[in-house]
């Protein structure tokens, strides 16, 4: 893990590459990782350590290797913080710049305006009266005196300031040209005195660092003195002080060690999710409220504080709720910090401690089971129609909304009848198994078992045909899409276009799985809880896109990811409902049919959450990898194979969904829209619904804010522009707050209106 401490050394810009094998060199010595980066030209260099401040050990150890390093720095003529402030992480290490009687000069000054010490305490130079610092010049002149007889005259500093002090331009280190020779005292990491000797010894011996580099201004004895009234810099670290949380039933934190405070402490307190960077989605909360307690960066050290029970004293303190709540989940900071956070997880995870076993918000309920409630509307003939008159009554809508935890401002999107699942199985598009091909497998959808049996058995061909008889399972058919309104390319002319491609598109994965009887090849599309029940035409588009384009789309079983299970907090039903959802993909993941995703928030859940919900699962690899956004899929087919509307001169006003961006991009989908000739505004940021975020009570004032930022000025500048968002959120806002209709990727390739 990284951190900061050392991130802002400067020297001469002449002297940079010597300092940069001393410091490297000191790096290795103390076994000490880092990425350097920086403003070279300047001689600013930048670096994150990987230190290890985990234990008491590791703080000590890291305590050495950041006093060795303030030496090196000065030594050539630098400064330990070369753009910014010292602060508490280097105010120690001033006196390694500067001579004691300097920085009792400071603390003087300090006396001038803050006598009592209240602005900073302990950070640079605590209150000194004039009293204190001649008795101090006193004690430091006696001593050297005294070194000075000892030795014969040959050692200690004269003047006031110490050797190799100069005032003016290079008075933040020594004179220009001293380099670790010219110092007149060699000093170890502890302080100790260090043999003058020993510097030659390394330097005979061809070292590329002396093996002991002084700092420019010893005193007395060849101690550098610490301050009065400086706090040491690792007097207040939240990390060695933070207890472990190891994975407990919820997130498995892999790549943290399997520990809820290792992830928390990824945050090193940078602030990107502060700047609103153009090109950036991070972190929206904060742009809308602009409290620091509502940026990625606060809640981190609130969860941190959670960790080590100082300020906060459990993960399930009213303070971490209070901190998380107007986060929106959005995963922009997972792909926008440069430190990795994913406050969405976080958020999850806390949550899920916090209510494991207890009544949870009645918001919980209904947003987090949404999933159920909508399957049964969509499946009861008429009860859809008759929830949707129910909830276009104002007062109605309003008192039902306040009963269970919504806020009576937003409108209620309307239910559907039918599920895309029935809409295939009359089409005979439905996928009970894995259909045969030239590589399919011989599993069942409802098989656990994660590989493969060996494609290339004449045997395992045969039984996966025999299978696929048995289960019903028929490849789609090339007039498929004609019969429920789509315009694809006839079926011989897909057959030629993939003869005449052939060597091209062998190579893609997503083109290299079994093929139908045509020689198309399979692509399934998965038709997540939002597709199947509020919004169908979204699916039913990818499977005309795709049809049009070579592949013989079929449509995977019913099955929920779980992602409101997620956002809410109630890990073991989100792990249920994927753990269900696995055995219904991996099947066709191990035949090498790709999994064509269609709401990119679900999608996500499979591309990321999935293989840290279920780690242990080899199923959970096998499905993430195998799945796909609909850009992605088109994107393997070779330009002069698809077949594909034009879109010269067409204004698209596109909303990334937040997962979409941080965690499949989405520069494939824009380089999509633009090679067919669409004129694209791609919005930056949250749209602000954010799922169940701005259903909630209490979330839509944010939640407005949000869209405020980017995505209602984008619609009132650009009122005939086609709205893009695939996400279903997304398009929900924009009706609700713009009266903007808004239409997913497939909706616009496949010609269709919102």
């Amino acid at each position: 893990q990284a951190w900061p401490g050392f991130e802002d050394a400067a020297v001469p810009p002449e002297n940079l590459g010597a300092y940069l094998r001393d410091f490297t060199a000191l790096m290795e010595e103390f076994h000490i990782d880092g990425l350097l980066y920086g403003h070279f030209g300047d001689g600013c260099v930048h670096v994150r350590l990987a230190m290890p401040l985990e234990t008491p050990e590791g703080v000590a150890h890291s305590r050495a290797f950041l006093q060795s390093a303030a030496r090196i720095c000065a030594a050539h003529g630098g400064s330990v913080s070369g753009e910014h402030g010292d602060g508490r992480a280097r105010g120690e290490l001033l006196r390694f710049m500067y001579s004691p009687e300097m920085l009792d000069l400071f603390a003087r000054v300090k006396h001038v305006f803050d006598p009592g010490n209240l602005l900073n305490p302990g950070v640079l130079a605590a209150p000194m009266d004039e009293a204190e610092a001649a008795s101090r010049a006193r004690a430091r002149a006696l001593a050297a005196r005294a070194l000075a007889a000892q030795d014969g005259g040959g050692a200690g500093s004269s003047g006031n300031f110490g050797a190799g002090f100069v005032l003016g331009a290079d008075a933040a280190g020594p004179a220009p040209g001293r380099g670790a020779a010219d110092m007149p005292t060699s000093l170890r990491a502890d302080g100790s005195a260090g043999s003058a000797r020993a510097s030659d010894d390394a330097a005979a011996a061809g070292s590329s660092r002396p093996s002991d580099v002084s700092g420019p201004l010893a005193v007395a004895g060849g101690q550098l003195e610490l301050q009065p009234g400086v706090d040491p810099l690792d007097l207040n670290l939240r990390r060695v002080a933070a207890r472990p949380m190891p994975a407990d039933g919820g997130f498995a934190f892999t790549h943290d060690g399997g520990d809820f405070t290792a992830a928390v402490h990824r945050c090193t307190g940078v602030g990107k999710c502060r700047a609103g960077v153009p090109g950036t989605f991070m972190c929206p909360s904060y742009l809308a409220t602009r409290d620091e307690k509502d940026v990625t960066r606060g809640r981190a050290r609130i969860l941190q504080e959670a960790a080590n029970s100082q300020l906060v004293q459990a993960i399930n303190s009213p303070e971490v709720l209070e901190a998380l709540d107007l986060c929106l989940a959005c995963k922009a900071c997972s792909a926008d910090c440069p430190a990795g956070v994913d406050m969405a997880r976080y958020r999850s995870e806390a949550l899920f401690r916090t209510y494991r076993g207890r009544l949870r918000p009645l918001s919980h309920y209904t947003l987090g089971w949404l999933p159920r409630l909508t399957r049964v509307t969509a499946r009861v003939p008429g009860l859809a129609a008759v929830a949707n008159a129910i909830m276009s009554v104002a007062p109605l809508r309003s008192l039902a909304f306040r009963i269970i935890g919504l806020d009576p401002r937003r409108g209620m999107p309307a239910l559907q009848s039918g599920t895309v699942t029935a809409w295939a199985r009359r089409r005979n598009l439905l996928a009970d198994c894995v259909p045969a091909g030239d590589a399919a497998s011989s599993f069942t959808a409802t098989s656990s078992t994660a590989a493969p049996a060996a494609a290339t058995s004449a045997a395992a061909t045969s039984a996966a045909a025999t299978d696929a008889r048995e289960h019903g399972g028929t490849p789609a058919s090339s007039n498929s899409a004609r019969e429920h309104g789509g315009t694809p390319a006839s079926s011989n002319s897909a057959r030629e276009r993939e003869a005449a491609t052939a060597s091209s598109t062998v190579s893609s994965p997503v083109l290299s799985g079994p093929r139908d009887p045509g020689g198309r090849p399979y692509a399934l599309v998965w038709a997540d809880s939002f597709s199947q029940t509020l919004d169908g035409a979204g699916a039913r588009a990818v499977v005309d896109v795709l049809e049009a384009n070579g592949f013989a789309p079929i449509v995977a079983p019913d099955a929920c990811c779980g992602l409101t299970w997620i956002t809410t907090g109630q890990l073991t039903g989100a792990k249920k409902h994927l753990a269900s959802l696995l055995s219904i993909l991996a099947p066709f993941a191990a035949a090498g049919i790709p999994i064509v995703g269609v709401e990119p928030s679900c999608t996500a859940v499979l591309r990321d959450d999935l293989a840290d919900l279920l780690p242990e699962d080899p199923r959970s690899m096998l499905v993430s990898g195998a799945t796909h956004t609909l850009a992605e899929v088109l994107s393997a087919v070779p330009e002069s194979s698809r077949n594909l509307p034009s879109l010269e001169g067409v204004e698209i006003v596109a909303q990334p969904h937040c997962h979409h961006y941080s965690v499949m991009g989405w520069d494939t989908d824009q380089a999509l829209l633009e090679s067919l000739g669409a004129r694209v505004t791609r919005l930056e940021g949250c749209c602000g619904l954010a799922g169940n975020f701005g259903m909630e009570a209490g979330h839509y004032d944010l939640s407005v804010a949000v869209a405020s930022h980017s995505l209602l000025p984008s619609l009132s500048a650009q009122p005939d522009a086609v709205y893009l968002a695939d996400g279903f959120s997304c398009r929900t806002q924009a009706a609700q707050l713009a009266g903007r209709g808004g239409v997913h990727l497939a909706t616009l390739l496949a010609g269709r209106s919102a």
